[in-house]
């Protein structure tokens, strides 16, 4: 028989005001896991049970033994007969639920399909994973468990453009919490000369260690400033061409473009921000602006910024 109790008499003397509502709770409690261990008997499994639920719940019964039931006393089935809890219910009710047919995310988390281009920054043999980096979570590492490509595809690769496809699951605030599935990873062949020359002056970038401008000036370049930079490069790479890349005293990156009378700047900054201008030499100029990341409307002030060079280059 399946009871759950609490001392009303002692919690009435501590919380004489909340008491009651304890016992609402329990009871309610008691009404939906009945209801819930009803369900599962019948293969019917909820869709809405969160991790914490299901190992509280898996608890319930743990110690019976072959042959042994659990009756909830006064609840009754869709049959009609007082809801029963056996063995053989309950380790099809946790294997189900651990299959991920009941099982929710945490609140805020959300999957999501994730697919970038970014460089090889590392790779590992043990676990057979590879590091890519990435504009938007930085550098994340890929297991190739079940992939056709093998690590050793990517060895002497450093910097090589890789084109992936994976599952991730992302927090609230937008950050990655995992990646739960890697679905391709190989190298891309894509990508221009003036490209592939970007990403190796990136990853020569990081390299570089606090103090490189002497006498302890120069913090290391940050990863996010590179992956923001990488980022811009990819998606405008048809200024490749122009793209001069240079280190910030403060760990960011600068790419700094000339074109006729223009001097063209876009810095990222260590915390993932990031500032453009240009100005001319007859004086004209285009304002700073800064943004927190590199948003639709980054790319809009970019592409309003760089106007200009297309017509001078058709001209």
């Amino acid at each position: 028989m399946m009871i759950l109790y609490y001392r009303s008499d002692a919690a009435r003397r501590i919380f004489p005001d909340f008491a009651d509502e304890v016992e609402e709770v329990v009871d309610r409690t008691f009404d939906r896991v009945a209801f819930i261990f009803d369900q599962a008997s019948n293969d019917d499994f909820p869709e809405v049970l969160s991790p914490m639920e299901i190992k509280a719940m898996s608890e319930i019964g743990v110690n019976m033994r072959e042959g042994e039931y659990m009756e909830f006393q006064d609840k009754k089935c869709r049959d009609g007969e007082v809801v029963r809890w056996s063995r053989e219910r309950r380790e099809n009710f946790v294997d189900s639920c651990w299959r991920g047919r009941s099982v929710t995310r945490e609140r805020g988390v959300r999957a999501i399909e994730f697919k970038e281009t970014g460089p090889l920054v590392g790779n590992d043999t043990v676990s057979n994973s590879i590091q890519i980096q990435t504009s938007e979570h930085g550098c994340i590492w890929l297991p190739l468990d079940g992939l056709s490509q093998n690590i050793s595809r990517f060895d002497g690769n450093l910097s090589s453009p890789v084109k992936i496809s994976t599952d991730i699951e992302i927090k609230a605030n937008g950050k990655l919490k995992s990646v739960e599935k890697v679905r391709s990873a190989d190298i891309d062949g894509t990508f221009s000369d003036g490209v592939l020359e970007c990403i190796v002056r990136l990853s020569e970038l990081s390299a570089l260690e606090r103090g490189w401008l002497g006498e302890g000036d120069g913090e290391t370049i940050s990863p996010l400033a590179v992956s923001r930079a990488m980022h811009l490069i990819h998606t405008r790479s048809h200024l490749v061409n122009l793209y001069r890349i240079f280190p910030t005293e403060e760990g960011g990156i600068s790419l700094q473009f000339r074109k006729g009378s223009w001097r063209y700047a876009a810095e990222m900054m260590s915390d993932g921000s990031a500032e453009i201008d240009a100005s001319s030499s007859d004086g004209n100029f285009f304002e700073l602006r800064t943004y927190n990341f590199l948003s639709s409307g980054f790319f809009e002030g970019f592409d309003e910024m760089t106007a200009g060079i297309g017509n001078e280059q058709n001209s």
